[in-house]
């Protein structure tokens, strides 16, 4: 079952190590903390929605695990919403993780919704298209403040009365805020209450815990070790951030040439500067940049845009020729609408635009629910 689940990233699961530091007592007086903080979370908000944004990783599984058994000992029938972006450019590893959560965990218990960017927001028609330039240290993770955006919409338009739970924890990194080692309600800022649960569970704990209760929910655990045991598990297959050092697979070859691409970034020239923490990469190197991936997929047999993408990518580079170097969709549409341009491919207006009353308006996104 783990070498259809993984593919080509499979791995020996017995082989990884599970972090049993102490005593198991210290464990399960982790656990209990987390899961009284748990129940005070749901007394105090008995009659809301439950959020939880789930990454489908050890700490949203961990607080998926801790949420159902509270709310079997308050004999509390609601079920757990359990929230997530799907960019569409996630790594055959996750999306094989991914499909495989979605087809096995207690339906009985959790519903699970996400959220996926329209194709004007596509992270890959950001890059080729638009001209954002690749993630990069210098410059930050923009795609990151697509997700969390798109989150935030997530939740509020599902669960209009909800409680969410937030599953960070202290141990996660030492660059961590030191107070996320505590728990209990935040303030969100947007008139939602937010309860962390996990913030002092030490990462020996979670695997710990999980070893012995994943299967409450539906999970093997099993899985779930042989997933973290991948190098490529996370991330987008364009992301800069991965730490590739040989090309043996498509996502490491187009992450190192990536890294030549974006090497000067922090020298970049100033007309291409859109704000002073946003950069624009030029027309030619956006086309230069494309057909380089083309070449790659064909030389490691492996396809990753869609048709829908490369329309939007072509779309792009047609209406930057004709009205400037960089385009947004507030000027794509202004062009459109006063005939300034009129599109290669008229059907994708309609994946773009929405009209209501006399203004037309952009789609940023789709809501999906797994049956």
């Amino acid at each position: 079952m783990t070498e259809i689940l993984l593919n080509h990233d499979t791995v020996n699961a017995a082989a990884f190590p599970l972090l049993l530091i102490g005593d198991s007592n210290y464990y399960q007086d982790e656990i209990k903390q987390a899961r009284a903080f748990a129940l005070n979370a749901l007394r105090s908000d008995f009659d809301k929605d439950i959020c939880l944004s789930c990454s489908f990783g050890k700490d949203s599984l961990l607080c998926a695990v801790i949420l159902a058994e509270a709310l079997d000992l308050l004999n509390d029938k609601r079920k757990i919403n359990l929230t997530f972006f799907y960019s569409g450019y996630e790594k055959p590893t996750f999306k094989r993780w991914f499909d495989y959560c979605c087809n096995h965990i207690d339906k009985s218990r959790f519903n699970i919704k996400y959220i996926t960017p329209s194709p004007f927001y596509r992270l890959g028609v950001k890059l080729l298209g638009c001209g954002r330039v690749p993630v990069n240290p210098v410059y930050g993770r923009w795609c990151t403040g697509i997700k969390t955006e798109l989150i935030k919409i997530l939740n509020d338009k599902i669960c209009k009365n909800n409680i969410e739970i937030v599953g960070t924890r202290a141990a996660e990194s030492s660059k961590r805020n030191i107070d996320w080692k505590s728990n209990g309600y935040l303030q969100t800022g947007r008139g939602k209450r937010a309860y962390r649960i996990i913030g002092g569970v030490s990462t020996a704990a979670v695997w710990w815990y999980l070893e012995r209760n994943l299967e409450k929910i539906g999970l093997d655990f099993e899985l779930l070790r042989a997933y973290y045991n991948t190098d490529t598990r996370d991330g987008c297959w364009f992301c800069y951030a991965q730490k590739y050092d040989k090309p043996d697979t498509l996502e490491a070859a187009i992450t190192l040439r990536l890294r030549e691409y974006n090497g000067g970034v922090a020298n970049i020239n100033k007309e291409l500067r859109i704000a002073p923490d946003i950069l624009r990469t030029s027309l030619y190197y956006c086309k230069k940049w494309y057909y380089e991936l083309l070449e790659l997929q064909d030389k490691y047999n492996k396809y990753l845009l869609n048709e829908t993408d490369k329309k939007y990518i072509f779309e792009l580079w047609n209406i930057r020729e004709k009205i400037d170097d960089f385009i947004n969709q507030k000027k794509f549409l202004e062009a459109y609408l006063n005939g300034r341009y009129t599109m290669l491919y008229p059907e994708l207006f309609d994946k773009t635009f929405y009209k209501k009353g006399e203004k037309y308006h952009y789609i940023r996104y789709d809501l999906l629910e797994i049956e």
